[in-house]
């Protein structure tokens, strides 16, 4: 995201303008959940020639020293291992902790990042970042696989990660909304350990209303972050 309108994603306008509304004494951290999926090749705006591959290009755009400066930090990094339901079909997940609304605005207008967005911008074939809020008390986490569950708003029944065999609930996320991605209602992330693979697949393959997968663990200090 930046000044301009980036190429992966529609920027939730009416959601950036409540937040710059908002009561400053209302403001307060929050997690910025990023799906991304990559080009196969970057392809940048301004046409020239580009041999690195989507994922490389985003490695290029790396906001660490801007985040860092507004007191921001990834507090989850992984590759996506396998996804069982949803599209499109994620690489990577990354999520931010940010201290307020205003700082993640405010990143938008800095000079650096708009240079280094365009790295971003020239990698990425969709995205979706949401701002989401911890619900639950976090769960100490264990060896088994990590897992991430999605959920869109429906009428029906909630998605319960107790019900699939094995399963342990990390945490659960409240969204609050996409602030770059599509039309979706998302309402919750679920974060679950896995034992059992296999039936974690069984509980989410084909459901529409999930976007589920399993993921590395490069960087994770979630429940550290919750504490």
């Amino acid at each position: 995201m930046s000044s301009d309108e980036p190429r992966y994603g529609l920027v939730n306008k009416e959601m950036v303008r409540g937040w710059l509304e908002m009561d400053r004494a209302s403001d307060g951290p929050f997690y910025a959940l990023n799906l991304m999926k990559y080009r196969k090749k970057a392809v940048y705006a301004d046409g020239r020639e580009s041999d690195i591959s989507g994922s490389q290009a985003d490695d290029e755009y790396n906001p660490m020293r801007i985040l860092k400066d507004l007191g921001a930090r990834i507090v989850f990094f992984g590759e996506v291992m396998e996804q069982t339901s949803g599209a499109p079909i994620y690489d990577r997940i990354a999520v931010v902790l940010y201290p307020t609304r205003l700082a993640f605005l405010e990143m938008q207008r800095r000079p650096d990042f708009v240079d280094s967005h365009e790295h971003k911008d020239a990698g990425m074939e969709f995205t979706i970042v949401a701002s989401t809020s911890p619900i639950t008390e976090p769960h100490e986490q264990t060896t088994g696989t990590l897992a991430l569950v999605v959920e869109e708003a429906h009428h029906g029944a909630a998605f319960d990660p107790s019900s699939i065999e094995g399963a342990t609930l990390i945490g659960t996320y409240s969204v609050e909304g996409q602030i770059v991605g599509d039309e979706r209602q998302l309402q919750f992330a679920h974060w679950i350990q896995v034992e059992n693979t296999e039936a974690f697949k069984a509980a989410t393959e084909g459901n529409e209303r999930l976007t589920a997968l399993t993921v590395s663990r490069i960087i994770d200090e979630m429940v550290l972050s919750q504490k």
